[in-house]
């Protein structure tokens, strides 16, 4: 019991002397009043430092395209001083458009209102398969843009129909714009 009185005593003495020199040491600094250094002290104590010597090299643009692999000729620009380069490849391919995507026959059934009444899904039979797809929801290439109880407009590439219930076209859409 006397020792770890004496040890519990010895350890708070330690803890205090390492407070009392940390606050010596932060005092000490506002006032100091010793030897303060001038410009001229100074200058005469500075030695030369010598600096390594760098390594330079230059560098050279890369005329090979590393990600197509295609070779590159300069261009020199008569305006200013810099240097282009432009592409020059043996073939140039023709830009080849996608025919227009026919439509497909379509028939709608109807529609499905969820229980909060957030989300309608229709059902549609795209080429002879049924589909059930939700407002802009996609399948075979097929949008639906708008729902209504008794027709459905849909969209394939730019083409946009309104088919009604019985897989009629419709020529004036009994959707109201909203």
């Amino acid at each position: 019991m006397k020792d770890k009185k004496l040890f519990s005593r010895l350890l708070a003495l330690a803890v205090a002397g390492i407070w009392i020199a940390v606050g010596y040491k932060y005092v000490s600094r506002f006032f100091f009043e010793g030897e303060t250094v001038s410009p001229q002290n100074y200058a005469a104590s500075a030695k030369e430092v010598s600096l390594p010597h760098k390594d330079t090299f230059k560098m050279e643009t890369l005329r090979r395209n590393p990600f197509t692999g295609n070779m590159e000729t300069p261009r020199i620009s008569t305006r200013s001083a810099t240097v282009s380069y432009r592409k020059t490849s043996a073939e140039r391919k023709p830009i080849v458009r996608a025919p227009e995507m026919k439509f497909p026959e379509i028939e709608y059934f109807g529609f499905v209102k969820s229980n909060n009444g957030s989300s309608e899904l229709a059902m549609l039979k795209i080429n002879g398969k049924m589909s059930r797809l939700y407002l802009n929801g996609k399948s075979d290439g097929i949008t639906v843009r708008k729902i209504a109880k008794d027709s459905v407009v849909v969209q394939c590439g730019k083409q946009k129909k309104v088919i009604g219930r019985a897989g009629v076209v419709q020529k004036k859409p009994a959707i109201a714009k909203k």
